[in-house]
């Protein structure tokens, strides 16, 4: 009897850790959930290309995130600062929509850039044999969120 109810008891915490374990993932940063890989001494030379190729594509791509945060930061400060200075309702109304198409122009033009680059690497990978994937993470810009899709490898 005391077996079972020490058994019952670790199965109870191990449901209700792997339950909670997702929770944590959302507070990863972009740099956290970049994926990176490792070339392996059994691949071929042209798996060992193409992983190599994702992986600067990766990290391409995390360059590109962190020139957009940075520039969202700063136009989301700046936006901040020019509505707390500014005492008329229409003028208000006009730096939000000036500031809702800047941010969305730019979180647009990073995605559009991402997928091309995510595309073409997808490509050149499964050309190979790798199997390949996207992968959105979910990044912030400023006050809003958005996905940007880097690749991650399935196998091969």
């Amino acid at each position: 009897m005391f077996k079972k109810s020490i058994i019952m008891s670790m199965l109870m915490f191990l449901m209700v850790l792997s339950m909670s374990t997702g929770v944590f993932a959302d507070d990863l940063t972009v740099v956290e959930e970049m994926p990176y890989y490792e070339v392996e001494a059994g691949m071929s030379e042209e798996v060992q290309a193409a992983i190599a190729d994702i992986n600067q594509v990766n990290a391409q791509i995390e360059a590109e995130i962190t020139a957009a945060q940075a520039a969202a930061a700063t136009l989301y400060a700046n936006y901040q600062s020019n509505l707390a200075a500014e005492e008329n309702a229409a003028a208000k109304a006009q730096l939000t929509a000036q500031y809702e198409t800047e941010i969305t122009s730019l979180i647009s033009q990073l995605q559009l850039t991402a997928q091309q680059i995510t595309l073409a690497s997808i490509e050149r990978s499964n050309a190979v044999g790798i199997q390949s994937e996207i992968v959105f993470v979910d990044t912030l810009f400023g006050d809003r969120n958005a996905k940007i899709d880097p690749i991650i490898v399935v196998g091969w």
